[in-house]
């Protein structure tokens, strides 16, 4: 019988074939590894959303610089009519910072990063550019409003700085009816003179009044539909409280009578710290001396006056660096602004400081001799 149990016969072996024992063919992915693969791309696609999520900050650069003396006849910078001019062989820079992310746009985290990278770059809370409720139209519109009014005040302080005159006009808008003024002054009013001292422009104004106290009364000299009239006001103190400073108590529209045209061409630049430098290369343009000499100087600055006050301005670190890619070696910067250029001046840089018009021009006319070494720095 036979015993299906039983072993059978061994096969004969095949004297070409291996012996090794035959592999099982292994799996193109484990269950493991397919859970691994899977958290791996899981993870990269939340690491690409989350570097491209938008950020409540801006980032702040250096902008570009634009050269006040550039531009040849109609396209120049700075046009000047009925005027002789003179050819310059200088630069005279204004410098800007660039800024990018606002409420309407924000600034995705990967491009944060890199400008935590940058040691030219900085990121800022976006409220620290753009307070709140106040809108990226609204923001551009202020912008632009100091800028024209920062050429206006430039083109004035120039002029006068030369010795030329330029009068201007003070005319009562509106006054306030919680101050004295209110009813005795009237809109329309040509305000004159001040205690019997005849008035060249606003600052003038401010600097009288300055002397004044609240309470004290004043002698406003107007001329009312061209009559002239003497009209007693007492002073009063501010309403908003903050200062103890004598107040008329009207807002006034100033009108300058230029005595030829002065007209500033430049795009997509807004604030009032190019009034220095706007200031210079009127200077500059109007003057047979060639003040810059050669020399690529650039700078910032308000001008705070139209007697020339320079006052400071924001984010110089970044215009520094600006100028310095733009091939400037000298800086012109407002003294108030020397605690933050100490110490981050860009090498083959010099920074002189300057507090009104006429210490900066005398630096450039220094910097253009090759006498730059005396005019003070920031330290």
């Amino acid at each position: 019988m036979h015993d299906d149990n039983r072993p059978g016969p061994e096969p004969l072996a095949d004297p070409g074939a291996s012996t090794a024992p035959a592999l099982e063919p292994a799996p193109l992915l484990t269950r493991r590894a397919v859970v691994q693969s899977a958290a791996v791309v899981v993870a990269a696609v939340g690491l690409a959303i989350m570097l491209a999520l938008p950020t409540s900050f801006v980032v702040r650069m250096p902008g570009p610089s634009f050269d006040t003396l550039g531009g040849e006849g109609d396209d120049r910078v700075i046009v000047i009519e009925d005027r002789k001019t003179y050819e310059p062989s200088g630069q005279l820079r204004l410098t800007t910072v660039s800024a990018l992310g606002n409420p309407e746009s924000r600034v995705p985290v990967l491009r944060l990063v890199r400008a935590w990278i940058d040691p030219d770059e900085g990121v800022y809370p976006l409220e620290a550019v753009y307070p709140r409720g106040v809108t990226v139209d609204q923001t551009t519109q202020v912008n632009q409003a100091d800028m024209v009014t920062s050429q206006e005040r430039a083109s004035v302080a120039a002029l006068r700085q030369l010795g030329i005159d330029v009068p201007s006009t003070l005319t009562v808008v509106e006054t306030d009816p919680t101050m004295k003024a209110s009813g005795i002054l009237e809109a329309g009013d040509v305000v004159t003179s001040l205690d019997g001292i005849g008035l060249t422009d606003f600052d003038h104004l401010s600097s009288l009044m300055d002397t004044k106290t609240p309470g004290d009364e004043v002698t406003v000299g107007v001329l009312r539909d061209g009559e002239p009239l003497d009209l007693a006001v007492e002073t009063s103190a501010s309403p908003h409280g903050g200062d103890d400073r004598a107040y008329l108590g009207v807002s006034l529209e100033i009108d300058f009578d230029m005595p030829f045209p002065v007209t500033v061409h430049i795009d997509d630049v807004g604030g009032p710290s190019a009034g220095m430098m706007f200031a210079l290369g009127i200077m500059d343009l109007l003057t047979p001396e060639d003040e810059a000499g050669g020399q690529v100087i650039a700078g910032t600055g308000t001008l705070e006056t139209i007697a020339g006050d320079v006052g400071e301005i924001g984010g110089i670190t970044y215009k520094m660096r600006g100028a310095r890619d733009e091939g400037a070696t000298w800086f012109l910067a407002p003294r108030g602004n020397c605690g933050e250029v100490v110490g981050n001046v860009p090498d083959g840089m010099t920074v002189a400081s300057v507090e009104t018009l006429e210490e900066a021009y005398d630096a450039v006319v220094a910097i253009g001799e090759g006498r730059g070494a005396e005019v003070p720095g920031c330290s």
